[in-house]
């Protein structure tokens, strides 16, 4: 076990230990608490709240938001900060029983996930939006979401657009409605998992989803997955608890200067996957260079001091949408200078000599 994971394990116990995860109770279903201990969760404290209201499906409720886009109830709250902890203390009892592979969504033990071969309907509820433009915007970014996911898995999606003017429309017609909720501050969208119940089957776009500078079609791809029953990787115990708001400036204009520099020295020699936009990239780049396996192109850039992975990344949908079986990773934080990108750069060029290419 690295000496993170421990670290991070142990800090969840020792939290539930301590009482802050006050009424949390370690056991495989979590229990009812009293009112009084729940307001006592720091989740609630610090999670956002989202009022979800829409007057046709008589919806009027609030939501705690953790994680960035999962919406709790004041139950699922409890629940939520017991697994947490159980799944940290298994972990730190024994190393292996940390799941590898994709996280999904589970309950009673068993991942849950849609039959292979099940089309999930949708309606884009046309009343609930702003004006047409928002409306159309939200159809067209469903078409290109959906149509990716359908690409690499067995479930199907279809939209209903006879539905999304249908004054009639109640939860369950469809399999899940895309609803427009005004306000909503950082949260951008909500979705659900496959054991949700069918009235809290909806698809939630925020203020943010259309003003806040995501690309929307992926933030329909990543809540779809959610619809899929994935959960988020960051919440693995060998993953940092806290986040701080550090600045990504310098991340992101070492990032440039890498794909500026790549580029400019190998041309079409080198393809880096994801947008040209900087806007829409963090501080990573997945590339192919020529005809060398990633795998060939690290073990070569190792022998230059140059660490970088390769791999498919625990993301083999992607690959197989990339048509790749694997891609090389270089990835840049605030450590990271201009002498780093320049000796990658360099170091591919020793990889060429030695391949012959």
């Amino acid at each position: 076990m690295s000496s993170r994971l421990r670290a991070t394990a142990a800090s969840l116990v020792a939290l539930s230990a301590a009482g802050v995860l006050a009424g949390t109770t370690l056991t495989t279903q979590a229990q009812a608490t009293t009112p009084a201990a729940a307001d006592g969760l720091p989740i609630k404290a610090e999670a956002p709240v989202v009022h979800l209201r829409d007057q046709r499906f008589g919806i009027d409720s609030r939501r705690y938001v953790v994680e960035g886009d999962i919406g709790l109830d004041e139950a699922g709250v409890q629940a939520y900060a017991a697994r947490r902890i159980e799944i940290a203390q298994a972990v730190l009892a024994d190393p292996d029983s940390e799941k590898q592979g994709l996280l999904g969504i589970e309950r009673d033990g068993r991942t849950l996930r849609w039959r292979p071969g099940t089309t999930l309907t949708y309606a884009v509820v046309r009343a609930s939006f702003a004006d047409s433009a928002e409306y159309e915007q939200v159809v067209a970014d469903m078409a290109a979401a959906t149509a990716a996911w359908q690409s690499i898995c067995g479930v199907a999606f279809a939209h209903l657009p006879a539905k999304d003017d249908d004054d009639g429309l109640e939860l369950g017609d469809v399999t899940f409605p895309v609803l427009r909720r005004h306000l909503g501050g950082s949260t951008v969208a909500l979705a659900f998992f496959p054991g949700d119940a069918p009235p809290e089957r909806i698809v939630w776009a925020f203020d943010a989803y259309f003003g806040g500078g995501f690309d929307p079609v992926g933030v329909l791809r990543h809540e779809l997955g959610h619809v899929l029953g994935f959960r988020h990787e960051h919440i693995r115990p060998s993953a940092p608890t806290l986040f701080s708001p550090e600045s990504v400036a310098h991340t992101v204009e070492i990032t440039e200067y890498a794909m500026t520099t790549l580029k400019d020295r190998y041309g079409d020699d080198i393809t880096i996957h994801g947008p040209t936009d900087m806007a829409h990239r963090g501080g990573v780049l997945s590339f192919a260079f020529r005809d060398l396996h990633p795998h060939d192109v690290s073990q070569v850039l190792d022998q230059h001091n140059v660490c970088i992975r390769a791999g498919h990344h625990c993301a083999k949908p992607l690959m197989r949408l990339l048509g790749a079986a694997a891609t090389a990773r270089a990835s840049f934080y605030v450590y990271n200078d201009r002498d780093d990108v320049d000796a990658l750069a360099d170091a591919l060029g020793g990889a060429s000599d030695i391949f012959g290419l």
